[in-house]
């Protein structure tokens, strides 16, 4: 059980870091392929900007940057308080993930798109990370 708590910040880093790669894969699209990043940060194409600027993609993607990080920055001193935030942080970012692709707006017509495996499977990643970190929590509540 040392073992695993001695890494599990980089366990919870690592499967972040996961999830945020499946956002280069093509995530959603009908007729023309959209990747995560075209999602959040719009699409134009022959300049026509089909999608544009995404704020809550924005938001899911400065949140699970911090993801990433923050749990490799953090001490031992503040640990009870920085876990509880990243904890609650991986939660906020596994919601938007699965929202995402509810948050695309196309410029001309209001159009469903249809989803790729590549977000499910971030998105579930995104999960078992929250998990990792509520499971990081509660081991270590007694300690603190």
């Amino acid at each position: 059980m040392k073992a695993i708590n001695k890494y599990m910040k980089l366990i919870i880093s690592s499967i972040t870091f996961f999830s945020f790669v499946f956002l280069l894969f093509p995530c959603v699209g009908n007729d023309v392929i959209i990747d995560g990043i075209e999602m959040i940060f719009g699409y134009s194409y022959y300049n026509k900007q089909f999608l544009a600027f995404n704020w809550i993609g924005f938001v899911f993607f400065v949140l699970i940057l911090f993801c990433i990080i923050f749990p490799l920055c953090y001490n031992e001193k503040n640990r009870k308080w920085a876990r509880i935030l990243q904890t609650v942080v991986l939660l906020v970012v596994s919601v938007l993930y699965f929202l995402l692709p509810l948050t695309i707006k196309n410029q001309f017509v209001d159009i469903i798109y249809k989803v790729k495996p590549c977000l499910y499977i971030g998105a579930s990643l995104s999960v078992v990370s929250f998990l990792c970190s509520c499971f990081d929590l509660f081991i270590n509540v007694k300690k603190v």
